[in-house]
């Protein structure tokens, strides 16, 4: 194998795991965000929460939790077109 050919092969490779490294963040840190959103909705802080939660969807999309968590929290506000949307958005 040239040189070329096998440092294009090691750059792939290391660009993949960086990518599967980050992804994984990512959800980590998604559900980092969805903890902290429970505990400032126990604490009664709605806005902190709901900030919280869409971090969290921020950072992985196809988190259903983060989805309801937000739209149970849009519901204890008061707020029910909010939290119809948010449910219905994490389908």
């Amino acid at each position: 194998m040239n040189i070329r050919r096998w440092l294009a092969a090691v750059l792939v490779g290391m660009s993949l795991l960086m990518v599967r490294s980050s992804i994984g963040e990512d959800s980590k840190s998604a559900a980092e965000a969805l903890k902290r959103g429970d505990s400032l909705g126990e604490k009664g802080d709605f806005d902190a929460a709901i900030v919280a939660y869409t971090e969290a969807i921020h950072l992985d999309g196809k988190k259903a939790e983060a989805f309801c968590a937000r739209g149970r929290t849009y519901m204890l506000k008061g707020d029910v077109d909010k939290a119809i949307l948010s449910a219905a958005a994490g389908r």
